[in-house]
């Protein structure tokens, strides 16, 4: 089971779904913003 994400994490892409955007796998980036959809 993942913890919870909470806004203001320290985050690391494990998955190259956001390669395009310019976040590589292992890229460290942080939670800026949650939505209601489970969105970050």
């Amino acid at each position: 089971m993942t913890p919870p994400v909470n806004q203001y994490d320290r985050v690391r892409f494990i998955t190259d779904r956001y390669q395009s955007s310019g976040a590589p796998i292992d890229a460290i980036g942080y939670v800026l913003d949650m939505y209601q959809d489970d969105g970050l």
